[in-house]
């Protein structure tokens, strides 16, 4: 199975398979190509890509730009727009999308490498980072008691709930460099 999924959004079918067989054999996986911003979306929603190459001006009612906002609001996927077009004003209305890059027609496949790998790499650590989050906040909010270690064994913070199952008070402060052992011996218990 290959590592990243991409989803392509060109209009002209040529360009649409030149660019398919470069990433292909890059080794990404093309999860599907489609020709309109309507059709993008749906796919995207369908497919879940981790990445959408997406052409600016599309057939269709909506163009690649408006087709990019949806996709990012409604996946998180990361779009890289991939267009001949670099006025001003296209430029302007590209970054409200929050693009993870933008490659001119004609390119080559050094650079489309090159944004792609970075697009997705950017695309880890915003994931990674946004998890992260999650995870910190998900105990808090969800489970019973709340315990919070470092890698080493030492205790962060602990939870008025916790304390009382471990029939224990809670210290005023956690005793740093302290390890877990057991519930006798917890840091930031007394």
């Amino acid at each position: 199975m290959k590592a990243h999924t991409i989803l392509i959004v060109e209009d002209q079918a040529i360009v649409a398979r030149d660019i398919e067989h470069q990433l292909d054999r890059l080794g990404y996986d093309i999860v599907g190509s489609c020709r309109s911003g309507e059709d993008a979306i749906a796919q995207a929603e369908r497919l879940r890509p981790e990445l959408v190459i997406m052409d600016v001006h599309l057939d269709g009612e909506i163009d690649g730009i408006e087709a990019a906002a949806v996709i990012r609001k409604q996946t998180g996927s990361a779009i890289v727009f991939l267009t001949a077009f670099s006025s001003h004003e296209t430029i302007q209305r590209a970054k409200h999308a929050e693009p993870f890059g933008y490659i001119l027609k004609p390119f080559d496949e050094r650079d489309l490498r090159a944004v792609v790998e970075m697009a997705l790499y950017k695309h880890r650590a915003e994931t990674t980072q946004h998890r992260g989050y999650e995870q910190a906040t998900f105990p808090r909010t969800v489970l019973d008691q709340f315990f919070l270690a470092d890698w080493h064994g030492r205790l962060l913070d602990v939870d008025d709930s916790a304390c009382s199952m471990l029939g224990r008070e809670r210290a005023r402060e956690v005793v740093p460099g302290s390890r877990v052992q057991g519930p006798s011996a917890q840091p930031g218990l007394r």
